[in-house]
């Protein structure tokens, strides 16, 4: 029991750097274009990870191998696309249309993997949606877009990449996944980004090499090794429930470094969503072994 809980904690504070990132990252684009900026951070994100967990390159083969170029090129398609719609869409819808993933990761997981889920877990899954809607408020729904498909592609790739993390993270060593995941989306990222033209850099190198720092420690290294470790003991299903907190701490960040006003559907959306995550532990209290949903 504890060491689920200090697991989906780790997830909620990584689920909130990354809800910082996303101030980081618009200041970043006004500075170099989208598939650049993927690249210096996953590469980066590689070189600090391939130091930390240098000894773990010991014990790759062929199974583990696999398995890290899969999970990196799910990662980087899932950035693709997700950069790709914002070009056409609309960011509250955007925010809106990815976290479909809450609702995709356990209907995969049940299809797919013959996953069980608890009835909190459903209740939870279901409040957060409907806190989703109402805290991103996107608008024009019956108007889609290309942009709104490419997100929803994204919503789906990484909907994938929340399961598989946590099949293969119960099959491999966590650092060793870690290294290989960063390093595979570092890869699929150099052909798209070298076939880019235009400058790799507008402005400041100076102020791009702070959010690419920032990027790459805490929003991919240090969270994504946290995310493969953590999800050894929970569940893919609870794990989008906890990364749905994600326009949370966004809206949060805006509130508090951008001076942006939440409105009082928006604070509501925030509530429902905390509230749906509270819920969906709830399977976790009532189980001697903490292993429910």
């Amino acid at each position: 029991m504890q060491s689920n809980t200090r697991a989906e904690l780790s997830l909620v504070l990584i689920t909130l750097v990354w809800g910082t990132s996303f101030l980081v990252v618009k200041d970043a684009l006004s500075l170099t274009n989208a598939y650049w900026l993927l690249l210096l951070r996953f590469t980066v994100a590689t070189a600090l990870v391939l130091f930390i967990f240098r000894r773990s390159l010991s014990g790759i083969n062929a199974s583990t191998l696999w398995k890290g170029a899969v999970l990196g090129f799910v990662l980087y398609l899932g950035f693709v696309f997700q950069t790709t719609g914002l070009e056409y869409t609309t960011p509250a819808k955007s925010a809106f249309i990815t976290g479909i993933n809450v609702i995709l990761v356990p209907l995969f997981g049940i299809f797919f993997f013959r996953s069980r889920l608890s009835f909190e877990v459903v209740l939870g899954v279901s409040t957060a949606f409907v806190g989703l809607f109402f805290l991103t408020r996107p608008d024009n729904l019956d108007k889609i877009n290309r942009g709104d498909v490419l997100t929803l592609v994204c919503a789906v790739v990484f909907a994938v990449q929340i399961l598989l993390v946590e099949r293969y993270s119960r099959q491999a060593p966590s650092s060793l996944l870690t290294v290989l995941q960063l390093a595979g989306t570092a890869a699929w990222s150099l052909p798209l980004a070298l076939l880019h033209a235009g400058p790799i850099v507008r402005g400041s190198g100076w102020s791009l090499s702070l959010s690419v720092g920032y990027l790459a420690l805490f929003c991919t290294a240090i969270a994504f090794s946290v995310q493969i470790h953590a999800q050894r003991r929970v569940s893919a299903a609870r794990a989008a429930l906890i990364f749905s907190l994600e326009p949370v701490f966004a809206a949060l960040a805006s509130t508090l470094f951008y001076g942006e006003d939440l409105t009082w559907l928006e604070w509501m959306g925030g509530f429902l969503v905390v509230s749906g995550v509270i819920v969906g532990e709830f399977s976790v209290l009532r189980s001697k072994t903490g292993t429910a949903g």
